[in-house]
């Protein structure tokens, strides 16, 4: 059984196998330009054929079919590779000793160059001049067996054992001399290649992979040399069968020939093996810098939760503050007659310079009846220059110099003060909530596109507009001019319906009968794509006609002297009406075959067939926004429990399913 472990970086295996391919297509050519698209990889633009070449040092050298983003400004590494390669023709590539190693000879004004692509687990991209001295690297270092240093002459990494492409059966007999090492462990030690293709000739030559190297017989080794003798004939004949191989859907590995260890399991074949690692290593890349991206995005998602926590607890304290400001103010004015003469009682008390003490007897006396004279009096500040009342449980404190009116008035324009600010706060609140928004979709979308898909086969039917009616007739209808007329003329038979909207500019929808006679619901639904997709929603109408026709009635044919545009029809004889019919649209999910599609229609059609959907009403959003905002409602009730697995990379395609005009969308169950 074979343990699947995924490939990180190619072997010596893939750069013999990539190497014609690179030779046919790259030798002759002129490198244009060089960008560093990330810490550790090299994108070459190779003219004239406007090849993308990506060199990713320990890890992959392959043409690339994938837009790759460029940086807006380069790395002072990359400018002096460019400094030294810009325009240099690629003369030769070679692959010294079957190592991971890549050579590319380059000539530039008349002088040869190398640039050295170290695929080893510290990979490394170097230039060298024709003497062999290192001009630029992308790391410099000092080591045990060797050292990289600008100047100095750049001595190759040594060989990691014989080459396999040169072994003969005395090479194969020297696995014995590693005694009780395990035979796979010892293939790869003596050979320098890693353990897929030492398991892989051990599986040819019927060996199990634990048996002690020493104890190999005569026939065991002619039968593993008789294998690196197969794998080395596969080379030299180029790539057969490349292909990427699939364990539960997961890629593991990328391969320019069958290999006996992935017999049965599942793969994805290619034209070329540059093809296929560029596809596998694309992949790879992806899903590396998804991660990447997606720690960025919860970084920035709990910054922004924790400013809208604050945001939120500001609000709070603001609204508050404002009834409480309110509520003083009021109770100030309720309470005028029992706080203006505590003040002035105060007030002649300062005058007359009696104590503090003296002043607070006064204020705390009582009636003859035993009742307080001032019962709403609290207490008198240390200074005597302000009094605190009680009213209604609420503690006011009046300044003793100023009229009470005065003081209520200080209170409102507080209140006042703060609701401005309020305003501002709740739109930052908002703003703040958009973008929490608007990152989830983000989210959502990186979960999507963090690895390219295979495309998808669309249906015949996807290339127009399209929704199954609540009875399960079929119907399509033209995007523009060109499908209108492409929908007319080759995809109606005799025994459909043809749908129209009383509307210049508005798309047929033709009704798939199959030669049964639509219901009423039919009629009425196709009759509300109709006009839902006209301009009537972007104009904000929220009703119009439509009527129906057969087939024959639709002719391209103008009356004499006039002529018909690209896309327009003529209608003869009686035309079916429907009056009034209500502009309706949703978006949902649908199966077909099995398989999930996107379907955009009248809102009772898309209910009847599909699982999750999301309505849509005339509003101002643009279809951008919209989309995003469907496609992230649509993922969110995917994930509930519908078993629906949403296809990749399709927020263009709900783009083309929306109407023309604003859209708003509207939270369905």
């Amino acid at each position: 059984m074979c343990v699947c472990v995924m490939k990180t970086a190619m072997t010596n295996f893939d750069i013999a196998a990539i190497l014609p391919e690179l030779r046919k297509h790259t030798i002759g050519g002129r490198i244009d330009n060089v960008y560093q698209i990330t810490q550790e990889a090299f994108l070459l633009k190779i003219h004239p054929d406007n090849l993308n070449l990506v060199i990713e040092p320990a890890k992959r050298v392959h043409l690339t079919k994938f837009e790759i983003r460029t940086p807006a400004k380069p790395s002072q590494l990359c400018m002096a590779f460019r400094k030294h390669i810009r325009s240099a023709k690629i003369v030769g590539i070679e692959q010294p000793h079957f190592e991971r190693v890549l050579l590319f000879e380059v000539e530039r004004q008349g002088e040869r160059q190398k640039i050295v692509v170290e695929l080893l687990p510290r990979g490394n991209l170097i230039l060298v001049d024709h003497d062999g001295r290192v001009v630029v690297s992308s790391r410099y270092a000092r080591m045990k067996d060797r050292s990289i240093l600008r100047g100095q002459p750049l001595k190759l990494p040594p060989p990691r054992g014989k080459n396999l492409l040169e072994a003969t059966r005395e090479d194969v007999e020297e696995l014995r001399s590693l005694k009780d090492l395990d035979s796979v462990k010892a293939f790869a030690h003596i050979f320098g290649v890693g353990g897929i293709f030492a398991e892989e000739v051990l599986q040819r030559a019927d060996i199990d992979r634990s048996k002690p190297a020493v104890d190999l017989s005569d026939d065991q080794i002619e039968r593993v040399f008789r294998a690196i003798s197969e794998l080395k004939d596969a080379l030299l004949t180029g790539a057969q069968s490349p292909a990427v191989v699939l364990d539960d859907s997961q890629i593991i590995d990328v391969v320019p020939f069958e290999l006996e260890r992935y017999e049965g399991m599942r793969k994805t074949s290619f034209a070329t093996f540059s093809e296929a690692v560029d596809e596998y290593f694309t992949i790879l890349s992806s899903s590396g810098v998804a991660g990447r991206r997606e720690r960025a995005l919860m970084e920035k998602r709990q910054q922004l939760e924790r400013r809208l926590e604050a945001q939120k607890t500001q609000l709070d304290e603001f609204t508050s503050s404002i009834k409480t400001l309110r509520t003083m103010g009021d109770l100030v004015f309720r309470h005028l007659g029992e706080i203006q003469p505590v003040l002035e009682a105060v007030a002649q008390s300062r005058r007359s310079k009696q104590s503090l003490e003296a002043t607070k007897r006064l204020l705390m006396r009582n009636n003859a009846d035993g009742s307080r004279i001032y019962p709403s009096f609290l207490e008198l500040g240390p200074r005597g220059d302000k009094v605190t009342f009680a009213f209604e449980d609420t503690r006011i404190e009046a300044e003793v110099r100023k009229r009470p009116q005065d003081q209520a008035a200080e209170y409102y324009e507080k209140a006042k003060h703060l609701e401005s600010k309020l305003s501002g706060l709740k739109k930052s609140t908002q703003e703040t909530e958009l973008l929490l928004g608007k990152l989830t979709s983000e989210e959502i979308e990186l979960k999507q596109t963090g690895k390219p898909e295979p495309r998808q086969e669309k249906e015949w039917f996807e290339k127009f507009r399209w929704f199954y009616s609540s009875e399960g007739m079929l119907a399509i209808g033209g995007r523009d001019a060109a499908s209108n007329e492409t929908l007319l003329k080759r995809y109606v038979n005799p025994e459909d319906l043809v749908m129209h909207a009383e509307v210049h500019g508005a798309p047929f929808f033709v009704i798939k009968t199959n030669g049964a006679q639509p219901s009423n619901e039919t009629l009425m639904e196709a009759a509300q794509a109709c006009v839902s997709y006209s301009r009537l929603w972007k104009e904000g109408i929220r009703a119009g006609d439509a009527y129906w026709v057969r087939p024959e009635q639709v002719t391209k044919s103008a009356p004499a002297g006039e002529y018909l545009t690209k896309g327009a029809f003529m209608i003869r004889g009686t035309r079916n009406f429907l009056r009034g019919v209500e502009l309706t649209l949703a978006l949902g999910v649908t199966l077909h075959e099995g398989k999930p599609l996107l379907m955009a229609g009248p809102l009772s059609a898309v209910r009847n067939k599909c699982s999750i959907y999301v309505e849509m009403r005339q509003g101002r959003t643009s279809p951008a926004e919209a989309a995003r905002r469907i496609l992230a409602m649509l993922r969110t009730k995917a994930e509930g429990g519908t078993h629906i697995d949403l296809p990749r990379n399709i927020l263009d395609d709900v783009i083309r399913l929306l109407p023309p005009g604003g859209v708003e969308v509207v939270k369905s169950p």
